[in-house]
């Protein structure tokens, strides 16, 4: 694995709680404040999952780059909250595989 991923992946291990309270938020007014308190620590995620290399990368982008754009406008609330699911489960996975 290497640095630019693993800082990825615990960055978003580092906002686990909000990232889960975000995907058992009722509305969408209800997540916007916590989506506005870690949207720009999970875009500098990204970029350093998109420039490292490891395990699951591609599996890892697809839900992550989704919640970049999304983060942004919010349109699909529910394809937000999928997301952040699948992504939890696949840094998990992506951990596990590494050790």
């Amino acid at each position: 694995m290497s640095p630019e991923f693993e800082l990825g992946l615990n960055l978003i291990t580092r906002f686990e709680k909000e990232l889960r309270a975000i995907s058992e938020s009722p509305s969408p007014e209800d997540a916007k404040p916590i989506i506005e308190s870690i949207k720009h620590p999970i875009f500098g995620a990204a970029a350093q999952i998109k420039a490292g290399d490891g395990p699951l990368k591609e599996d890892i982008l697809k839900p992550l780059l989704f919640l970049v754009s999304n983060f942004r406008e919010l349109s699909d609330f529910e394809g937000t909250k999928e997301a952040v699911r699948e992504l939890l489960g696949l840094v998990e996975k992506a951990r596990c595989s590494n050790t």
